[in-house]
């Protein structure tokens, strides 16, 4: 060539851009087999055509290398399913096509050489600024079908958490999410600030799990190990929640709507001072939960002339109450754990029978009292 310069190189190039594309599309086709699959021949050679126009483009100077093209190209490709180390490797196998024509051109003179090394910096380049565009197009591609799977994942779990296991869409969701028809099951819902899906999982007397955001925490579907206690289960909710809600155990799956009311007024009754509350075990707790208004009435009626009292006055009194149930109904415990004198315990254990005109040997108002505490304890949260 009489005008040796990188431009020329690259124009002389582009005049042979079909041969330059079949070449390339050969060389591709014959070293990853995925485009000879997925793709016809047809299409990759046209593709590649756009790739190599706008890169010679570039390493000849007269434009600058975008991220259009390689973007153009990998995106139909991401949608039939190829790899990125496939996408990579074709783009490298064609900078090397280019380069191997583009050092045929300029020859071995030593003026040609000062041209190819510019023309090799130039093709290098752009091959990094290639597969930085095809890396983030892949990976945009990747969060886009993943948040795609993520939404109808919770549409088809809250199907099967929310939906009526009479009508088909229930069971179409279960199987969808491949759920087991039988197994060891509750329903949980957490207050906790990030997906707890992952980590429950890993727990030993986990089977597998279900979990999806709502209003007031996550709500999920727990599978548990056919012979494990739920106690390996309860103790690592209780630290990994704030607070928690469990349903009782059930062994069928259409029993998922129902327990998940059940962990909703478990989860209700939880808070501070009982951070984990189960449907099936702390019944109180879960029977003022269950009735807030009517739990609001008997707070009222049996605590009301204490609740009358000054707050410093009212909360010595209610909470030795509370340790004195607590504690089996021990003064001499309560007091240890209270730290007062018992002649303390004693004291306000008998004003409180003062001011609500019962005792507590009456056990119906004993089994109100303790109900009546339960609701203060909920109302305070």
């Amino acid at each position: 060539m009489n005008d040796l310069t990188t431009a020329a190189l690259c124009r002389e190039l582009l005049r042979d851009l079909d041969r330059l594309a079949e070449k390339t599309v050969d060389r591709v086709r014959a070293e990853v087999p995925a485009f000879r699959v997925r793709v016809s021949r047809q299409e990759h050679w046209e593709s590649a055509r756009q790739c190599l126009a706008a890169a010679l483009a570039h390493i000849g100077g007269w434009s600058q290398g975008s991220a259009q093209a390689p973007t153009t190209m990998t995106t139909p490709r991401i949608a039939q399913g190829f790899a990125l180390a496939d996408l990579l490797r074709a783009l490298r196998l064609g900078a090397t096509v280019v380069w191997g024509e583009l050092a045929a051109l300029a020859g071995t003179s030593p003026a040609s050489q000062s041209v190819l090394l510019a023309a090799t910096c130039r093709c290098w380049e752009l091959l990094d600024v290639y597969s930085r565009a095809v890396e983030q197009a892949y990976g945009e591609s990747a969060r886009m079908a993943a948040s795609r799977r993520d939404g109808n994942r919770a549409c088809l779990l809250d199907t099967v958490i929310s939906g009526d296991p009479r009508l088909s869409a229930f069971w179409d969701a279960a199987s969808a999410l491949d759920l087991p028809r039988s197994a060891r099951f509750v329903v949980a819902q957490l207050t906790v600030a990030t997906d707890p899906e992952r980590t429950i999982r890993t727990l030993r007397a986990v089977e597998s799990a279900w979990f999806q955001p709502g209003a007031t925490g996550w709500t999920g579907l727990i599978a548990l190990r056919a012979a494990v206690d739920p106690e390996a289960l309860t103790a690592v909710l209780a630290k990994l929640a704030a607070t928690a809600g469990l349903s009782s155990e059930f062994t069928t799956i259409s029993d998922t709507p129902q327990a998940r009311g059940e962990a909703r007024v478990a989860a209700a009754a939880a808070g501070p001072s009982r951070p984990l509350v189960r449907y099936d075990l702390d019944r109180v707790a879960v029977m003022v939960a269950s009735a807030p208004e009517a739990a609001a009435v008997s707070m009222r009626a049996t605590l009301g002339p204490v609740l009358a009292l000054p707050p410093e006055r009212a909360d010595p009194i209610i909470g030795t109450v509370r340790q004195w149930l607590a504690s089996n109904q021990s003064t001499a415990v309560t007091a240890a754990m209270m730290q007062c004198h018992r002649n303390t315990v004693i004291y306000r254990l008998r004003r409180f029978q003062e001011l609500s005109g019962h005792l507590f040997s009456d056990r119906a108002w004993l089994t109100q009292v303790i109900l009546a505490l339960e609701a203060h304890a909920q109302a305070l949260v």
